[in-house]
């Protein structure tokens, strides 16, 4: 369904920014696809960079379900380039599998393979598990644990208890972000949904996608006109899919090849709650 819609978004010349997670579907219907969050792989990387280079650490170990697709995408992201990224070398995986009831043998093997730390690219329950077994075998320093963003939030919490203190994750989303932009959106959205704050991911996405659509409008003086629909059309879908740096609601962005580049927002537990780094 999925593609026929898009096939029919492309015979129309219709530019498009959705959830699109795939480098080959966007990749396959360019330029007209763009997707409004960033990859998890480019969001792994990042954060593995940036927690690397935070710790001094050399070499590392991914944990990752080989079955996923996003979680083997990290892998393949790593394998390419973690070295020149992060100045880190990968030393090895463990692959643990959805469901997994006891991952002491995971902990073991990871420990066995002399790495600085590890990066765990897993469902919380999991990462939990994981966590727990390498804490009861001597990794007492949670910075050399961070954890992937599907990771992050009460359920590792509540599986880890004061395991959980110290180590590291990331997200795509930060509610309190301190920008000035992004405090007028959450005032303007509590307004609307009765006091709530915005927490799911895309969040950011949505408001940078409008963003940048009033700035391509002004930058290529669009004018709705029907008669040029065709060609302001392929020109907002061009402008789009390889567009400069913008500046967002959360930071700078911008999009290559149709994906969305933004810096993983780096997290670390303390006191019990994932609190962010940027603030």
């Amino acid at each position: 369904i999925t593609n026929a819609f898009n096939r029919l978004k492309e015979d129309a010349k219709l530019p498009n920014v959705g959830s699109y997670s795939y480098q080959e579907i966007r990749d396959q219907f360019a330029p007209y696809l763009c997707g409004y969050m960033s990859d998890s792989e480019a969001g792994d990387l990042s954060a593995a960079a940036q927690w690397c280079k935070e710790n001094g650490f050399k070499k590392i170990v991914l944990f990752y379900t080989p079955s996923d697709t996003s979680q083997t995408a990290t892998y393949n992201t790593f394998v390419a380039s973690l070295s020149s990224e992060a100045g880190a070398e990968m030393v090895g995986t463990v692959e643990v599998e959805t469901g997994t009831l006891d991952c002491g043998p995971a902990a073991v093997q990871a420990l066995g393979m002399n790495a600085d730390a590890y990066f765990i690219c897993l469902r919380a329950d999991e990462a939990g598990k994981v966590i727990n077994e390498l804490r009861a075998r001597g990794v007492d320093d949670g910075a050399k644990i961070c954890v992937t963003f599907s990771g992050v939030g009460q359920t590792l919490l509540d599986i880890c208890g004061e395991n959980a203190e110290g180590i590291y994750g990331w997200n795509k989303l930060d509610p309190a972000y301190p920008g000035e932009t992004w405090q007028k959106l959450v005032e303007a959205y509590k307004k609307d949904f009765n006091g709530e704050t915005p927490t799911v991911p895309p969040v950011p996405g949505y408001y940078n996608t409008i963003i940048a659509f009033k700035q391509c409008v002004e930058e290529l003086n669009i004018t709705g006109d029907k008669a040029k629909l065709a060609e302001e059309r392929d020109a907002i879908a061009n402008w789009f899919f390889n567009s400069k740096q913008l500046e967002g609601c959360q930071g700078n962005f911008q999009w290559v090849r149709g994906a969305m580049m933004t810096d993983a927002i780096m997290l670390r537990v303390q006191n019990g709650e994932f609190v962010s780094l940027a603030q």
